[in-house]
């Protein structure tokens, strides 16, 4: 088998894998935060959500992801960042769900789906350097060679007026739905 055909396989082979992965993950994540929601109070489970929530917004704050230019975007940190944000969305939306706070939820369901396009764009990153068999140094010059980078460029900047015209509504719905004043 040709090189280039081993490796667009391994990156196909990887993308399913990595989305097993994440599918067992988040099961799994579910599982533990429904176990430890029923040995928890009900303030302790809300404080559990509440800091689950600000871990993500934190995330989303502190990551360049959201702030840099889609022109000197670095799309190899740009998308471990995304992961990442994915991630601490699994679990705050697992631990909103079993308290039932459903404005916080419903804003970071949203948050989620708004994601899922740069997503895809990421899987077609991997493919194409994979393709290229490149690694390291050569992943950085060879990424203004990806055919998607204009609109991978695009949705981020789409998903960055999103973030900033819905992050002080979601961080409003925190403080109505899971404060306790």
């Amino acid at each position: 088998m040709s090189d280039l055909l081993i490796n667009v396989i391994s990156a196909v082979i990887g993308a399913v894998v990595g989305g097993a992965i994440a599918w067992i993950i988040a099961a799994i994540n579910f599982e533990k935060n429904k176990d430890l929601a029923n040995s928890q109070s009900a303030s302790e489970r809300r404080h559990s959500a509440r800091l689950a929530v600000e871990y993500l917004i934190a995330k989303i704050e502190d990551s360049e992801l959201f702030r840099v230019d889609a022109h000197y975007e670095i799309w190899d940190k740009g998308f471990r960042s995304l992961n990442d944000t994915r991630e601490l969305s699994r679990d705050a939306k697992s631990k909103l769900r079993i308290i039932e706070a459903t404005a916080v939820l419903h804003r970071i369901e949203r948050f989620d789906s708004e994601l899922r396009p740069l997503i895809k764009l990421r899987d077609s990153f991997e493919r194409f350097m994979a393709e290229r068999g490149a690694d390291g140094v050569a992943r950085l010059s060879q990424a203004s060679d990806w055919p998607d980078l204009d609109a991978a460029a695009d949705e981020l900047r789409r998903l960055q007026t999103f973030v900033n015209r819905e992050l002080n509504p979601l961080k409003d719905s925190i403080r109505k739905e899971l404060t306790n004043n």
